[in-house]
Order: structure tokens, then C-alpha cells, then sequence
């Protein structure tokens, strides 16, 4: 399982603008969107835990990427709701690491525990928080699998890295 982040778990958010279900952030289509939460969460259910090696992140806009800065990407094993237990905070996210408009770099996570919870948090609520998508993604070689297997999905060529002159 390369991508933790399917809409099939449960989701939940403090979002205050529901155009979309809070899943939309992992429904694999960027035109859906949660917006204007203080933290969106995942729970891969109980005996899910997962180590992640790298999360991507997709947000609408410049202005998303500015207000997203100092984020929290969390994990927890105690939650019941996204919003409850004890968090640890896995990584800060810097505005400087997303894009603004798609995917961001891949952020590499260094977890020496599996998580069941995993959430964003600390995002100031607002219109301008928009996020589109979120990749969790367990290892490196995941990684590249689920990249692979995206483009294969999306019909896009790959691009070779070898010299084509004989």
C-alpha cells in the first residue's frame, strides 16, 4: 500500500467552508478541495498504523502556500476524531517547501513509529487555506512506485535521463 492517503479511510476537519466532504483531499482530484480549517486528519483505522517516509502537498494558490507556512504534519495513536489524544509533531512545513498552484516536493518524514492518525494542524483558519490534495507515502521506492503507476494512470510520457545520442 504505497498511498496511505485514499479516500476509502475516514477523514475529519474543523473546516469551515464544506463544498466538499473532508476526503476530497485524497480523492485523487485536485479540482476538490478542503478549505479554511485549522487542521485536517486521517485515520487508517485500528491496526493500520503506518511509518511514512514522504508526504506531497498540493495547494489552490500562492496565498494557500503563504498561510500554510509553520504548519504542523502530525501523527497519533490515540486520537478518536483528528482533534483529541496526543500528537507528535513529525514535521514543520515551510511555505518554501510547497508550490504555488499542484504538488509540492516530496517533504521527507523520518518516523521511527507507525502512526494510525495523521494530520495537518496549526493552519490559521481563513478562505485562503486551500488545500487540494496530500500524499502519504511509506518509503522512497513507494514513492517511486506510486509515481510510476500515477503517470501511467494520467497517460504521461516518461522522460528518459539517458543520452539519446549514439
Amino acid at each position: 500500500m504505497p498511498d496511505v492517503s485514499s479516500a476509502a479511510y475516514t477523514h475529519y476537519s474543523d473546516c469551515s467552508y464544506h463544498d466538499y466532504p473532508d476526503s476530497a483531499i485524497s480523492d485523487n482530484n485536485p479540482s476538490t478541495y478542503v478549505q479554511g480549517c485549522h487542521y485536517i486528519a486521517i485515520d487508517l483505522g485500528i491496526g493500520n498504523a503506518q511509518i511514512l517516509g514522504w508526504i506531497r502537498i498540493a495547494v489552490l494558490n500562492s496565498a494557500a502556500k503563504t498561510a500554510m507556512n509553520n504548519s504542523l504534519f502530525q501523527g497519533s495513536n490515540d486520537s478518536t476524531n483528528g482533534s483529541d489524544g496526543t500528537w507528535t509533531t513529525l514535521h514543520t512545513i515551510l511555505s518554501s517547501e510547497l508550490v504555488d498552484s499542484g504538488f509540492s516536493n516530496e517533504i521527507a518524514v523520518t518516523l521511527s513509529i507507525g502512526y494510525r492518525f495523521f494530520r495537518i494542524s496549526g493552519l490559521p483558519a481563513g478562505s485562503s487555506i486551500v488545500i487540494c490534495e496530500w500524499e502519504l507515502l511509506q518509503s522512497q521506492q513507494a514513492r517511486k512506485c506510486y509515481l510510476h503507476a500515477r503517470r501511467d494512470r494520467m497517460n504521461i510520457k516518461g522522460v528518459s535521463t539517458q543520452n539519446s545520442l549514439a
